[in-house]
């Protein structure tokens, strides 16, 4: 059976309004407008239609689960285990043409106080074990956990920096091939 899915989660989370030791599952996209923004930003190096004219071709679906805990060492903290399809589209590096990029990406973050995070402890760190799993670290300000953020630096961690149409990667090959041999 599965287990219910909230559809609308604010892109700043209130801490106060969010319950303790329990986890809260969401499965959004871009029918929320944070996240529809964040897709918007995606395809917005596109340039032979709009980004809103390219909305209708990619999508970003998002499953999140967020539980809130706390530590005697930590104060309050979100573990977010999530996943997220993409599919976008950008320009290729060498010709300008248009090129889809569709990734489903797996991540587990965890959100701290941001005065927590200025300690010597984590002067270094920018992924920790806790609770049994690795979690790439964020930081929250008082009391507002900025989802938004954490999920479009997730994003754009997957995004090709130099992508290419398809058949553009033979090129290289064929410019190599021309050389005379040393």
């Amino acid at each position: 059976m599965n287990e219910p899915r909230e559809q609308n989660l604010a892109a700043q989370l209130n801490l106060i309004k969010f319950p303790a030791n329990t986890t809260l599952k969401y499965e959004l996209d871009q029918g929320t407008e944070w996240v529809k923004n964040l897709l918007l930003e995606m395809n917005e190096t596109a340039t032979d239609k709009t980004p809103d004219e390219w909305l209708k071709e990619t999508f970003l679906n998002i499953d999140l689960s967020i539980t809130k805990k706390f530590k005697n060492e930590y104060g309050e903290y979100l573990l977010v285990q999530g996943a997220f399809a993409v599919k976008f589209v950008t320009e290729s590096v060498r010709t300008l043409k248009t090129v889809e990029e569709e990734h489903d990406v797996e991540f587990k973050a965890v959100l701290f106080e941001e005065q927590i995070l200025k300690g010597e402890e984590f002067a270094e760190l920018d992924e920790m074990w806790l609770d049994g799993e690795t979690y790439t670290i964020y930081s929250f300000e008082k009391t507002t956990a900025n989802i938004a953020e954490m999920l479009h630096e997730q994003l754009f961690l997957c995004r090709d920096l130099y992508p290419l149409a398809p058949g553009e990667e033979d090129m290289d090959a064929s410019v190599d091939s021309d050389k005379p041999r040393q």
